[in-house]
């Protein structure tokens, strides 16, 4: 069964500037809480490209391979893993799309996580555990993409929590 995250966001920021910073993967450890190391090619990625992501979740290490399979610049980016070298994951499939929209003099980002796990026993450990899990972690890491994409250009950041908003489906 596949699992849908969605989690949407609001930048004080061009579109483009977003879209790049978010397609650079070797920003991820920086804002994304799981994530250790990105070993990719430097800049925003392009349809085709691959990434290795070094990763700790739930305490266990892991290497993830990506490839991104969709770029439409400063519209839509996704990715999905070619394979997972982690402890109870090696099955596991899982995907990120992020959508942009240009409005209000900034940029709305929606971050979609969509994810398979094998049965028996990941199912069970996404119902009890996994999904709040990752919800609360993407929750952190929007806030902090939000703060270092707007303080890199030297915008004002707000103290206020972030505007991200989390949805699920499945």
């Amino acid at each position: 069964m596949q699992t849908e995250l969605r989690h949407t966001v609001f930048f004080q920021r061009a579109i483009d500037d977003v879209f790049d910073f978010v397609t650079t993967l070797e920003h991820w450890p920086r804002w994304y809480p799981a994530t250790l190391r990105v070993e990719c090619d430097h800049g925003p990625l392009r349809a085709g490209a691959r990434a290795v992501e070094h990763v700790r979740k739930l305490g266990l290490p892991g290497v993830l391979h990506w490839v991104v399979t969709e770029c439409e610049r400063p519209r839509r980016f996704a990715m999905e893993t070619t394979a997972i070298h982690m402890l109870l994951f090696g099955r596991a499939k899982l995907r990120i799309e992020y959508e942009l929209h240009a409005e209000s003099g900034g940029t709305r980002l929606t971050r979609v996580w969509r994810y398979e796990l094998p049965p028996p026993i990941l199912p069970v450990l996404d119902r009890l555990y996994l999904r709040r899990n990752l919800i609360a972690e993407s929750d952190v890491a929007l806030g902090r993409l939000k703060q270092l994409v707007e303080e890199s250009a030297g915008a004002p950041v707000t103290s206020a929590a972030p505007s991200a908003r989390a949805q699920t489906a499945s």
